[in-house]
């Protein structure tokens, strides 16, 4: 396995690297013997792939699709729900504030989810990660107050038990993993919570907060260079200026899409006076149009063998367009076609940055043995990145929408400012065209016109991204055995 490891390395020179690539040939022979070398996870799949029929792959793959179908399901309605459940608890303004743990718990067990498939198998992984999803949704039907719903929301031979605990603990590097979640989630817990806090910054319990997330991120880097056995992040893969460049661009996806759509349900429930119901059709215009268009963009890289420039030319500028136009649709006097307009521009440019996203970190992985890794990696960013916009929405809507509403609102609803603020049911309640629906909309586009222009700036990191990639030509690579299409 080390020497394996080793053999990975960054290569600058994209023309030998297609060279090369053009130049594998595909071996029969070896294609029939599973690889005894990598890991038994990996062993158990090269097996399979390589004994199954046509007609059990095309069954792989509809299971495939029906996993998704359900996830998207179970994200699409508890994302329409949250807003009601955090405004039950008259807390609405900490609508994001409950995801950012399970986004970073979520990021960094990613790579302890990849060793498990590497080491004891796919089916094992997927059973795992199925029970935790299972528990969670259990903890949020039954939750009674916000802290339960947040911690819901976590994603998820021959030896002495010890030792089997003491070996399994360093090759997951637990140390590294609890340092590293506690440290960012520290960190970044106090920019939600302050606005709640008496004395705001100057509270012990946010000065606490800062303070122990910088020490245990120091502490995770310390842990990581000099003591731990097994390094947590695969340091050697972001080397290769691709991965690292794959990596920024899923950053960039997620907090640009946790900057914006944070409170966009209830945007649309209070500016645009939609249901609850049309609110998440137009939600998931942003889901339903990515998913048809990555069939397209999939098609279009198998035609040309080529990613980057479908990401540089089309993925990024539609995607910047979408959100300036977004900006300027974000007021009650405009028409709810042009925000849908702006999700389907969106949707068609997140289908195509999502899936060259993910063929570029893949391609510039050598074997089947380092793609579980790498897609791990590639989630620890976005969920990272997920955390960070989710942490800013918030703060940018609890700096804006209550110095709003007290600028908006009428004189005789400033006691109920507070009620109104915290609470979506109260916000909806107020009869459309009333003075104090009109002020709650008008302090509402102000808000997300903030969240949008937040959500739009760090593409600035997303072009950059997709500038790093190497044009790597996919038509032709062999990395799987068996039959895999």
């Amino acid at each position: 396995m080390a020497s394996r490891e080793a053999d990975f390395r960054p290569e600058e020179n994209t023309k030998a690297i297609n060279a090369a690539q053009e130049a594998v040939h595909d071996n029969s022979e070896d294609d029939e013997h599973v690889d005894t070398t990598v890991q038994p996870g990996i062993q158990d799949i090269e097996a399979v792939t390589i004994t199954w029929s046509k007609t059990w792959l095309i069954i792989a793959y509809i299971l495939i699709w029906l996993t998704y179908f359900v996830q998207g399901l179970v994200s699409g309605v508890s994302g329409s729900l949250l807003p009601f459940v955090t405004s039950d608890f008259a807390l609405h303004s900490l609508t994001p504030t409950t995801s950012i743990l399970s986004s970073v718990i979520g990021g960094v067990t990613n790579l302890s989810i990849a060793k498990v498939l590497d080491i004891f198998g796919r089916p094992q992984g997927f059973l795992l990660c199925v029970v935790l999803c299972v528990l969670g949704l259990i903890m949020s039907a039954s939750c009674n107050n916000v802290e339960a719903y947040a911690a819901s929301q976590r994603d998820n031979g021959g030896h002495t038990p010890w030792q089997s605990v003491t070996y399994y603990c360093h090759e997951f590097d637990a140390v590294g993993l609890i340092l590293v979640s506690a440290g960012v989630a520290f960190f970044l817990l106090p920019f939600n919570l302050y606005t709640i806090q008496a004395k705001g910054w100057g509270s012990s319990l946010i000065i606490c907060f800062l303070v122990f997330g910088i020490v245990l991120i120091i502490a995770f880097a310390i842990w990581e260079r000099f003591f731990a056995r097994v390094s947590f992040i695969p340091w050697r893969l972001l080397k290769d200026r691709t991965v690292l460049g794959a990596c920024l661009l899923s950053f960039t996806l997620f907090i640009s899409y946790a900057c914006w759509a944070s409170y966009f349900t209830s945007f649309l429930q209070v500016v645009n006076n939609l249901t609850i119901t049309n609110a998440s059709y137009v939600m998931q215009t942003y889901t339903v149009g990515g998913v048809i268009f990555s069939l397209i963009t999939g098609s279009v890289i198998s035609y040309t063998g080529r990613y980057k420039p479908i990401a540089l030319y089309f993925g990024v500028p539609l995607t910047v367009l979408g959100m300036g136009l977004l900006i300027y649709f974000r007021q009650p006097d405009q028409n709810i076609g042009y925000i849908v307009m702006c999700m389907i521009f969106l949707s068609f440019a997140e289908g195509v940055l999502v899936i060259c996203d993910e063929i570029a970190i893949m391609a510039a992985a050598a074997e089947q043995q380092y793609f579980a890794v790498s897609l791990a990696v590639l989630g620890l960013f976005g969920n990272i990145g997920s955390a960070i916009g989710l942490t800013i929405s918030a703060a940018i809507w609890q700096g804006i929408l209550p110095k709003k509403l007290a600028e908006y609102l009428p004189a005789v609803d400033q006691e109920n400012l507070l009620l109104i603020y915290e609470s979506l049911p109260t916000q909806l309640a107020f009869p459309v065209g009333s003075p104090e629906r009109l002020a709650i909309q008008h302090a509402y586009g102000d808000a997300q016109r903030g969240l949008l222009i937040a959500g739009t700036a760090v593409w600035a990191i997303g072009i950059l991204a997709v500038l790093m990639l190497r044009d790597i030509k996919v038509i032709g690579i062999k990395q799987t055995k068996g039959q895999v299409a």
